[in-house]
């Protein structure tokens, strides 16, 4: 079916939401007014269109950016979500004078609002469920990773931002703090992971620090420590003795929102790219994609550090 094949361009949508609230200035905000504003914000535009989306179907990696389209794979232009009132809503996709328009449901499923569950229904028999995570929201901005099966067994993993479509700029992500090298570098004790969701082949992934269940690996003794200098080490565990790497690391833009870590594996190197890098005095969080050496399948990934 056309329609079917188009709809892997679909879920590349959806965008990790941050907090933003319409409160009294330094007035605290409750959790159901923070709910109100989120949802507020989505209904409120006429559209959400695709600007930036990372995915991966089985070993393939595909990429699409509106604006920077040299290494595009595909094209996803007329990518767009409508959020209504009520929970339900449209997605749109496909080549300019073809769009194809389906019905949506969506809500948050926490409290915070950080996480989604969205259902696109092609067909009476068909209807795919995007399970969404580290969802942000802002006026101009719906950022987020989302995990889903297609009709045909396939496991999907995304990682997407989109911009209200009357927006005609590039979103502009926040910079992070100029002294992020002393950040990452002054917490000595490392970084240790409190949570990652990664699909290799057709395999999820998941780990939560402290999950009395759900988790399908052990990432315990996960630790990077990263030094001053653009070196450091990562540790971890599999079974046996922790095992223990050099690593060395250096962001790749002005506003430190990109950067390499490079793994030496006894002199097999493996380079994670990383997108959407947010760090804080007690937050670091990245996706990132590589190639796993031993299989050379890519995996990506979306990890959250802690000291």
């Amino acid at each position: 079916m056309k329609a079917i094949q188009l709809f892997k361009l679909v879920f590349f949508s959806i965008i990790l939401v941050s907090t933003i609230s319409s409160c009294k200035k330094d007035e605290p905000k409750t959790p159901e007014e923070q709910a109100k504003t989120k949802e507020k914000i989505l209904t409120s535009k006429t559209g959400w269109k695709l600007d930036e989306i990372r995915y991966l179907i089985d070993v393939n990696l595909h990429y699409y950016h509106r604006y920077n389209r040299s290494n595009n794979t595909d094209n996803s232009d007329n990518d767009i979500i409508v959020f209504k009132d009520g929970g339900t809503g449209t997605y749109s996709f496909g080549a300019t004078g073809a769009i194809q328009t389906y019905p949506i449901t969506w809500s948050f499923t926490n409290a915070e609002k950080t996480k989604m569950v969205m259902a696109i229904t092609f067909t009476p028999t068909i209807t795919l469920t995007l399970y969404c995570n580290d969802v942000e929201v802002a006026e101009n901005m719906f950022f987020m990773n989302a995990y889903y099966t297609d009709q045909n067994g396939n496991n999907i993993f995304q990682i997407a931002r989109r911009t209200p479509v009357t927006e005609t700029v590039p979103f502009s992500q926040t910079s992070n703090p100029s002294n992020s090298e002393q950040i990452l570098s002054q917490r000595t004790g490392g970084w240790k992971l409190n949570t990652i969701r990664y699909l290799t082949g057709n395999l999820f992934s998941y780990y939560q620090r402290g999950a009395a269940s759900g988790n399908t690996i052990n990432s315990d003794d996960d630790i990077m420590i990263f030094n001053s200098i653009g070196s450091g080490s990562y540790s971890f565990r599999t079974t046996g003795p922790i095992q223990t790497y050099p690593i060395s690391w250096v962001f790749k833009n002005s506003e430190k929102t990109k950067m390499e870590i490079t793994i030496n594996f006894s002199g097999l190197l493996v380079t994670l790219y990383c997108n959407d890098v947010e760090i804080s005095d007690t937050d670091f969080f990245v996706n990132a994609y590589y190639i796993n050496p031993a299989t050379g399948k890519y995996i990506l990934q979306v990890a959250r550090r802690a000291p």
